[in-house]
């Protein structure tokens, strides 16, 4: 296995069908039993694949039955005890960990101190944590501004080509092309106020969020002293 061996065409044999047609050269030859020996290997590794698949159904089905025991049942769940107290068990702690979670309030500082590798944190490093958190969350909501402002940006350029277009050829179009136009610009003035409406949102949501934040910082026991309460957005 994996040794190169030499291609000898005395080493070969085939039946000729008609003697008459073209022989086949040395180099078709080799292409040819090349491919056989590809098909050849081709074929043992889906055998191999397929006895694995067969050996592992197998190892399943002797652990199944060395060891019966029924998780489900697919007729009437309700009438085998067993299946019905697993159901309901895992239905309960689903339930009792939902309602962890909501009471228990975000650790906002975990990501932050994961960074500190569990060393002793003094004062300036989770307070550097403290304005990383604040920071983060600032950036997030100005990258999202920003990118309505973009698109506000565009809709304006593009009432603005489509005013300065109609105003030079206005006098071309019937009226129920005009009629079209008007509603695009109607379209765009729409476009327009969602996107500034969805701004304003942004910096709403934005305080809210900042302000909830904060809170839950100021009183997180981990950080020595206190930080006073700021939340400021900056104006653009």
């Amino acid at each position: 296995m994996g040794e190169e061996v030499p291609y000898d065409p005395s080493c070969t044999s085939g039946y000729i069908s008609n003697p008459w047609d073209p022989q086949p050269t040395k180099l078709e030859l080799f292409l040819l039993l090349n491919e056989q020996l590809k098909a050849e290997d081709a074929s043992t590794r889906a055998f191999y694949r397929r006895v694995v698949e067969i050996e592992s159904l197998l190892k399943e089905r002797r652990k199944q039955i060395e060891s019966p025991k029924l998780s489900f049942s697919l007729f009437d769940p309700l009438r085998n005890s067993e299946a019905r107290r697993m159901r309901l068990e895992k239905y309960e702690q689903t339930k009792a960990r939902e309602e962890l979670i909501k009471k228990q309030q975000a650790d906002f500082l975990a990501p932050y101190l994961l960074r500190l590798d569990g060393s002793p944190a003094a004062k300036e490093r989770l307070m550097a944590a403290y304005q990383d958190c604040k920071d983060d969350l600032r950036q997030f909501y100005h990258k999202l501004e920003d990118e309505m402002r973009v698109r506000l940006d565009e809709l304006a350029s593009e009432e603005h080509s489509l005013k300065r277009f109609l105003a030079k050829f206005q006098e071309h179009f019937e009226d129920e092309e005009y009629e079209k136009f008007i509603m695009e610009g109607e379209n765009i003035e729409l476009n327009k106020n969602v996107v500034q409406m969805r701004i304003e949102n942004l910096r709403d949501e934005y305080r809210h969020k900042a302000e909830h934040l904060d809170r839950a910082l100021y009183e997180d026991e981990r950080l020595n002293g206190r930080a006073p309460v700021e939340v400021k957005f900056e104006e653009k």
